[in-house]
């Protein structure tokens, strides 16, 4: 099971209130000003993802077996990337070490 979201910074608290200021106005069908507010939220958001500011968390079930690093944490591997911070109280093989350090070093 897999949750994501957005880390909380000014930049995804604005996006979130415009977006919650366009689905009032869609209950109130004010529909071309609940448009504005969508698209000015999107926009917000996107500026965001830009900006590296995105947060995924991913939850893999005890005892789960078939995830690589390389799986989890290929989408995200560019010339952009210049780290991913992993919090794992499960390592505890040395092989397990060692296949991080083996993926971050490529």
């Amino acid at each position: 099971m897999a949750r994501s979201g957005l880390a909380q910074d000014a930049g995804s608290t604005a996006a979130v209130t415009v977006i919650k200021r366009a689905l009032e106005l869609e209950s109130e069908s004010r529909y071309p000003q609940a448009l504005v507010c969508y698209q000015e939220g999107i926009d917000l958001l996107l500026q965001v993802l830009k900006a590296g500011k995105y947060h995924k968390q991913i939850k893999i079930e005890e005892n789960a077996t078939g995830f690589s690093y390389e799986s989890l944490f290929q989408e995200y591997l560019s010339e952009t990337v210049t780290e991913v911070w992993i919090e794992d109280p499960y390592i505890r093989q040395t092989h397990q070490v060692g296949e991080m350090y083996s993926h971050r070093m490529k």
